[in-house]
C-alpha cells in the first residue's frame, strides 16, 4: 500500500466513525422522543434532538420508514434489561407465571410507544416483517421460561401453551386491558398470572399428566 493509499485510509477512518456515532444520535433521539409522547418524529424534531442538520437525517437514512425500522436494534440494546428474563427461580406454575407477568409489564410500561407505533405501520412490509420478529422473539422467551412447565408435554400442547401466553401477554393485549377497558397495571397483573396458570394447568390436564 503506498504512502497516498495511507493518508486516505487514516483520514477515512474517523470520518466513518464520526458518521456511525451521528447516525446512532439520530436513531437514539426518535427512539426517545416517541418514549416521551411523540408518536410521530419529523426530520426536524429528530435532527434537534440529535444535535445534527435535517439533511444529515437523509443523508443516514433513505426515509423516515427506514430510520422507524432502525430502532428495534438499537431498543435491544438500550434496553436490554427489559428483554432479558433470566432464569425461573419460583418453584410453582403460579409463582412462575407471577415472575414473568411482572417482567412483561415493564416492558410494556416502558416501551409500548414503540410497539404501537410499528402497528400502526403494520401495512409497511418492513415494518410487519419485524412486527413478526418481535413477536417470535417473545415466544421463544416464553418456550425457554416455562421450559420446566413445557417438557412433559406433547409438542402440539406445548406450542399450543406457548402461543396462547405470548398472545395473553402481548402488547395488543397490555394496551387492551390498559387502555380499552381502563384496567390497572394491577388488575391486569392479576388477570394475567390466572390466565397463564390456567393455561397450563388445563394443558397439563388434557395430556393426562400432572405438572406441578
Amino acid at each position: 500500500m503506498s504512502e497516498t493509499d495511507l493518508n486516505v485510509t487514516a483520514h477515512e477512518v474517523p470520518r466513518r466513525a464520526d458518521f456511525v456515532r451521528r447516525r446512532l444520535r439520530a436513531i437514539d433521539a426518535f427512539i426517545d422522543l416517541v418514549l416521551e409522547g411523540d408518536p410521530t418524529p419529523t426530520p426536524e424534531t429528530v435532527a434537534e434532538r440529535a444535535g445534527v442538520s435535517r439533511a444529515s437525517v437523509f443523508r443516514y437514512f433513505e426515509s423516515l420508514d427506514v430510520l422507524r425500522a432502525e430502532t428495534t436494534g438499537r431498543v435491544l440494546e438500550r434496553f436490554v434489561d427489559l428483554f432479558e428474563l433470566g432464569e425461573p427461580s419460583a418453584v410453582s406454575p403460579a409463582d412462575r407465571a407471577a415472575d414473568f407477568v411482572d417482567s412483561r409489564l415493564r416492558f410494556h410500561e416502558t416501551l409500548h410507544p414503540l410497539g404501537l407505533l410499528q402497528r400502526r405501520h403494520g401495512a409497511d412490509p418492513d415494518a410487519a416483517a419485524t412486527i413478526d420478529l418481535g413477536r417470535t422473539l417473545l415466544a421463544d422467551q416464553v418456550r425457554a421460561y416455562f421450559e420446566r412447565d413445557l417438557e412433559p408435554l406433547d409438542d402440539e400442547h406445548r406450542e399450543d401453551v406457548v402461543t396462547t401466553i405470548a398472545a395473553l401477554t402481548s402488547i395488543e393485549s397490555w394496551q387492551q386491558s390498559s387502555h380499552s377497558h381502563g384496567r390497572t397495571s394491577a388488575q391486569t397483573r392479576r388477570a394475567w398470572i390466572s390466565a397463564i396458570t390456567a393455561v397450563i394447568a388445563g394443558a397439563g390436564s388434557s395430556t393426562g399428566r400432572n405438572l406441578s
